[in-house]
């Protein structure tokens, strides 16, 4: 019997109701909670408020990583959200929801020091809201998990379980400070992880690229601009459309920042030539030439291997046109770049239908191909498919983080009490057993509970937990 079945019966024996949590994601532009609920079996659902206005009250900017200097003032931006998540969480439900706030590249830019400020009032935030649930936390994950976390949730979305099965696949998430690629692998030779599914354990490569999010990208472009042009006045900038101006700090002297603008020109070609810099692939490989990707980095080979692309990767091919809101696309990078020619010779004036997000779409448009081809994929292959939702699914990491949390506090319930996050926000933690003494069905629990404890015993793979990957089911790859 696979663990999700055992658990199901001890849930019904208990009588579980529909279990719920808060996924918060402190992006580097902004934050997003996710509301997510369950029965026993580990499937999980996302609540999604009908209307946008009620949509957009769970999400706010900036991110949490521009109150480092006032952490007292992200208080009233989390407790904002919270409260909107109250709204949908049923109020029985309070203090039994766990918040999980995880912050990804925006604050893994920041050292741990300049980070306590701002995660020590997030949790006291936390404490004072409605969700009392002692297993709640907040912190900074690292991009490999982030990535290993959105290969979860594709998992769920295309199985419609968080099991093991169907089609091999990969994934691309692209960020605004970082970006993340996962896929499987028979041979891994860095970045290996092991990922336990329902008793199956997949090996996985997964490696996280700081800085080579869309957002800090354009950002180097234009430090090199200014590092060729002139120390003063404005600065050409091809990724812009022409008409279209921009102001941006750049580094200008040693240890002196100053604002420079930046004049649209609207030439494809040249930000093209520019985002290939940034992929120095120029680089010593110390693997075989064909296993390298970006900076000389370590990756194996993917062999056509379909991936699923999210987040800025489908906001470039919407906002280039491509495919509609909610629509997946499945192209090559040649037609994003023939896409992004025509979008950024059109000047800003001409342009029809601009969303708030236009003004970035030229550059996205030079830097997406480029990204993919350090990435290994072809200039012809149709293997990338570019998705925002999916079988009525968002596609996020938070997903596949709310799905981590779930299954492991399923391996462990049965052994001990429900394990401790890193820098826990405080409470008592309580021990399943105290919850079934006395119940009528001892003797279905306590059978329940024994055949947990002979299959994690006998399947349950025997390398140490991660000190960072604190989710028991992802571990390090011996």
């Amino acid at each position: 019997m696979h663990l999700p079945l055992l658990m199901l019966l001890l849930a019904a024996a208990l009588g579980t109701p529909t279990e719920w949590g808060v996924v918060v994601d402190c992006g580097s532009s902004g934050s997003r909670v996710h509301i997510y609920f369950w029965d026993s079996a580990p499937h999980v659902s996302e609540l999604q408020p009908d209307s946008e206005a009620d949509k957009a009250k769970l999400r706010t900017t900036p991110g949490i990583s521009a109150f480092v200097d006032d952490p007292e003032a992200v208080g009233p931006y989390f407790a904002n959200l919270l409260q909107e998540a109250a709204r949908w969480v049923p109020a029985d439900q309070h203090a039994r929801t766990p918040v999980r706030a995880y912050a990804t590249a925006g604050m893994r830019l920041h050292t741990a020091a300049e980070q306590e400020g701002v995660w020590d009032t997030i949790r006291a935030t936390i404490r004072n809201s409605a969700f009392k649930s002692p297993y709640s936390t907040a912190r900074t994950i690292t991009g490999n998990y982030e990535g290993l976390c959105h290969w979860i949730a594709m998992q769920q979305i295309l199985t419609k379980s968080p099991a093991a099965g169907g089609p091999a696949f990969g994934t691309m998430d692209l960020g605004g400070a970082s970006t993340q690629i996962v896929f499987p692998a028979e041979v891994i030779l860095q970045d290996g992880y092991e990922v336990l599914l329902n008793g199956t354990v997949l090996r996985l490569y997964a490696h996280s690229y700081m800085r080579y999010g869309k957002d800090q990208a354009h950002a180097r472009v234009r430090q090199l601009l200014a590092g060729r042009g002139p120390r003063d006045g404005d600065l050409a900038e091809p990724c812009l459309n022409a008409g279209l101006n921009a102001t941006h700090t750049v580094a200008c002297a040693p240890a002196q920042r100053c604002e420079r603008r930046f004049v649209g020109t609207g030439n494809w070609s040249a930000c093209r030539a520019l985002t290939a810099e940034l992929m120095q692939q120029d680089y010593e490989c110390l693997f075989p030439e064909e296993a390298c990707a970006v900076r000389g980095t370590y990756q194996p080979l993917h062999k056509g291997l379909p991936f699923w692309a999210t987040s800025a990767y489908f906001f470039t091919v919407y906002g280039l046109g491509l495919c509609g809101w909610d629509d997946a696309w499945q192209g090559t990078w040649r037609d994003i770049e023939a896409a992004g020619r025509r979008f950024c010779a059109t000047p800003w004036a001409n342009l029809s239908d601009r969303d708030e997000f236009a003004a970035g779409y030229c550059f996205a448009s030079a830097y997406v191909p480029a990204l993919l081809q350090a990435l290994d994929i072809p200039p012809d292959s149709t293997q990338v498919s570019y998705v925002r939702v999916l079988n009525g699914m968002q596609v996020t990491w938070a997903l596949g983080a709310q799905i981590d949390a779930i299954m492991d506090a399923a391996a462990h319930a049965a052994l001990q009490p429900y394990p401790s996050e890193p820098e826990p926000l405080g409470g008592t933690k309580v021990d399943i057993f105290s919850l079934v003494a006395g119940l009528p069905s001892a003797a279905v629990i306590g059978g329940a509970i024994c055949a947990i404890l002979t299959y994690l015993y006998c399947r349950r793979p025997a390398s140490p937990r991660g000190a960072e990957l604190a989710l028991s089911n992802i571990q390090r790859a011996l």
